[in-house]
């Protein structure tokens, strides 16, 4: 199963120091599992990463439904 992008929201993190850094929830489905949310770092956020994250969860959620 591909997983389906449901949403994406952007918010920021405020540092030890009182900077913020945005980071990025991303929230999908994998058939009719779902919604999982994964959070992503700001400098990581890009549609190679992002994609790639949400298939090893998506293979991830696959394994466990097969086994349920």
């Amino acid at each position: 199963m591909k997983p389906k992008l449901v949403k994406i929201t952007q918010f920021n993190i405020t540092q030890a120091n009182g900077t913020l850094t945005p980071a990025y929830l991303v929230q999908f489905t994998v058939g009719e599992n779902g919604p999982f949310t994964e959070q992503v770092p700001g400098d990581q956020f890009n549609s190679k990463n992002v994609l790639a994250i949400m298939a090893a969860k998506a293979k991830e959620i696959e394994t466990i439904a097969a086994g349920a």
